[in-house]
């Protein structure tokens, strides 16, 4: 790796750097590495993470105090594995909030929580936004377009929890949001003020089995063609005739604008598991 984050690390800010994992058999399996579960409050403002050999940023442990992890305005891109993974099962524990991920795998792979907001996900070949079993993930103010599958949710296991809302989720390869393992498992998810659309197998799959979901959420939700300026060049503004300015919660933005400098946590506030508020 790069850089290895020890578990005795607390707050501590990269700015700026260029994080190249070179993808050569000299090359780095990871740009970001942190093989214990302690470390807390580690924040990149305005990274470049890329071309890792596995994933661009790795996270590992169960301990509950491994949280408050920050990517903010960084481009994450061209890892092999996934752009952001994290196994460790403790709550609180990424925000990505800003950021550009494209062409990994995974854009994020997470069994904890996850918390993503303002970020454009494209062209990753399996993924946007992989949730792991048990996982939870809140999202605002998301654009996903061209992955293989817009969200994946493992559902084979309790205490899963999905909300997504104000994105736009377009021109996956197959599902906009698919899970898997379904049978048995309570898998709560809402799914609200969002765009689906060009989806190619559809907008939701849910393994063949609903047993245990709940909460199939579709308040306001549109089919829409988003109108980008250009989706062939990952031009994803809106353009003004564009339905994502005003269909999103009391009439707001759905998806994200281009990343801009200075990071921040624009409308994303993390909270505890479960009971977070995502925008005010």
């Amino acid at each position: 790796s790069i850089i290895n984050i020890p578990d005795t690390s607390d707050y501590i800010r990269f700015y700026g750097l260029v994080f190249d994992g070179v993808q050569t058999t000299d090359g780095a399996n990871y740009c970001i590495y942190a093989p214990t579960d302690t470390a807390s409050g580690i924040e990149f403002d305005e990274c470049e993470i890329k071309d890792a050999k596995i994933n661009g940023a790795f996270f590992r442990g169960t301990a509950s105090s491994m949280n408050y992890w920050r990517f903010l305005g960084c481009s994450i891109h061209d890892n092999v594995g996934s752009g952001i993974r994290s196994i460790h099962t403790a709550r609180g524990g990424v925000v990505v909030d800003n950021c550009t991920i494209y062409n990994n795998a995974y854009g994020s792979r997470d069994n904890s929580e996850m918390f993503i907001s303002n970020t454009v996900i494209y062209d990753n070949t399996s993924a946007g936004i992989y949730i792991g079993k048990g996982g939870v993930l809140w999202g605002t103010n998301l654009t996903l377009d061209g992955n293989l599958e817009g969200i994946i949710a493992d559902a084979s296991t309790t205490g899963s929890y999905i909300k997504v809302t104000n994105s736009v989720i377009s021109n996956s390869t197959n599902y906009g949001l698919k899970f898997t393992k379904t049978t048995g498992a309570n898998y709560i998810f809402r799914i609200d003020y969002n765009d689906w659309y060009s989806n190619g197998s559809g907008i939701f799959d849910d393994n063949g089995s609903v047993g245990g979901l709940a909460e199939m959420g579709s308040l306001a939700s549109i089919t829409t063609d988003p109108a980008y300026t250009n989706q062939g060049t990952n031009n994803y503004i809106p353009t003004s005739s564009s339905p994502l300015l005003d269909s999103g919660a009391n009439s707001t933005l759905i998806g994200a604008l281009p990343p801009t400098a200075g990071g921040g946590t624009g409308g994303l506030q993390q909270t505890s598991s479960l009971g977070g508020v995502l925008q005010e």
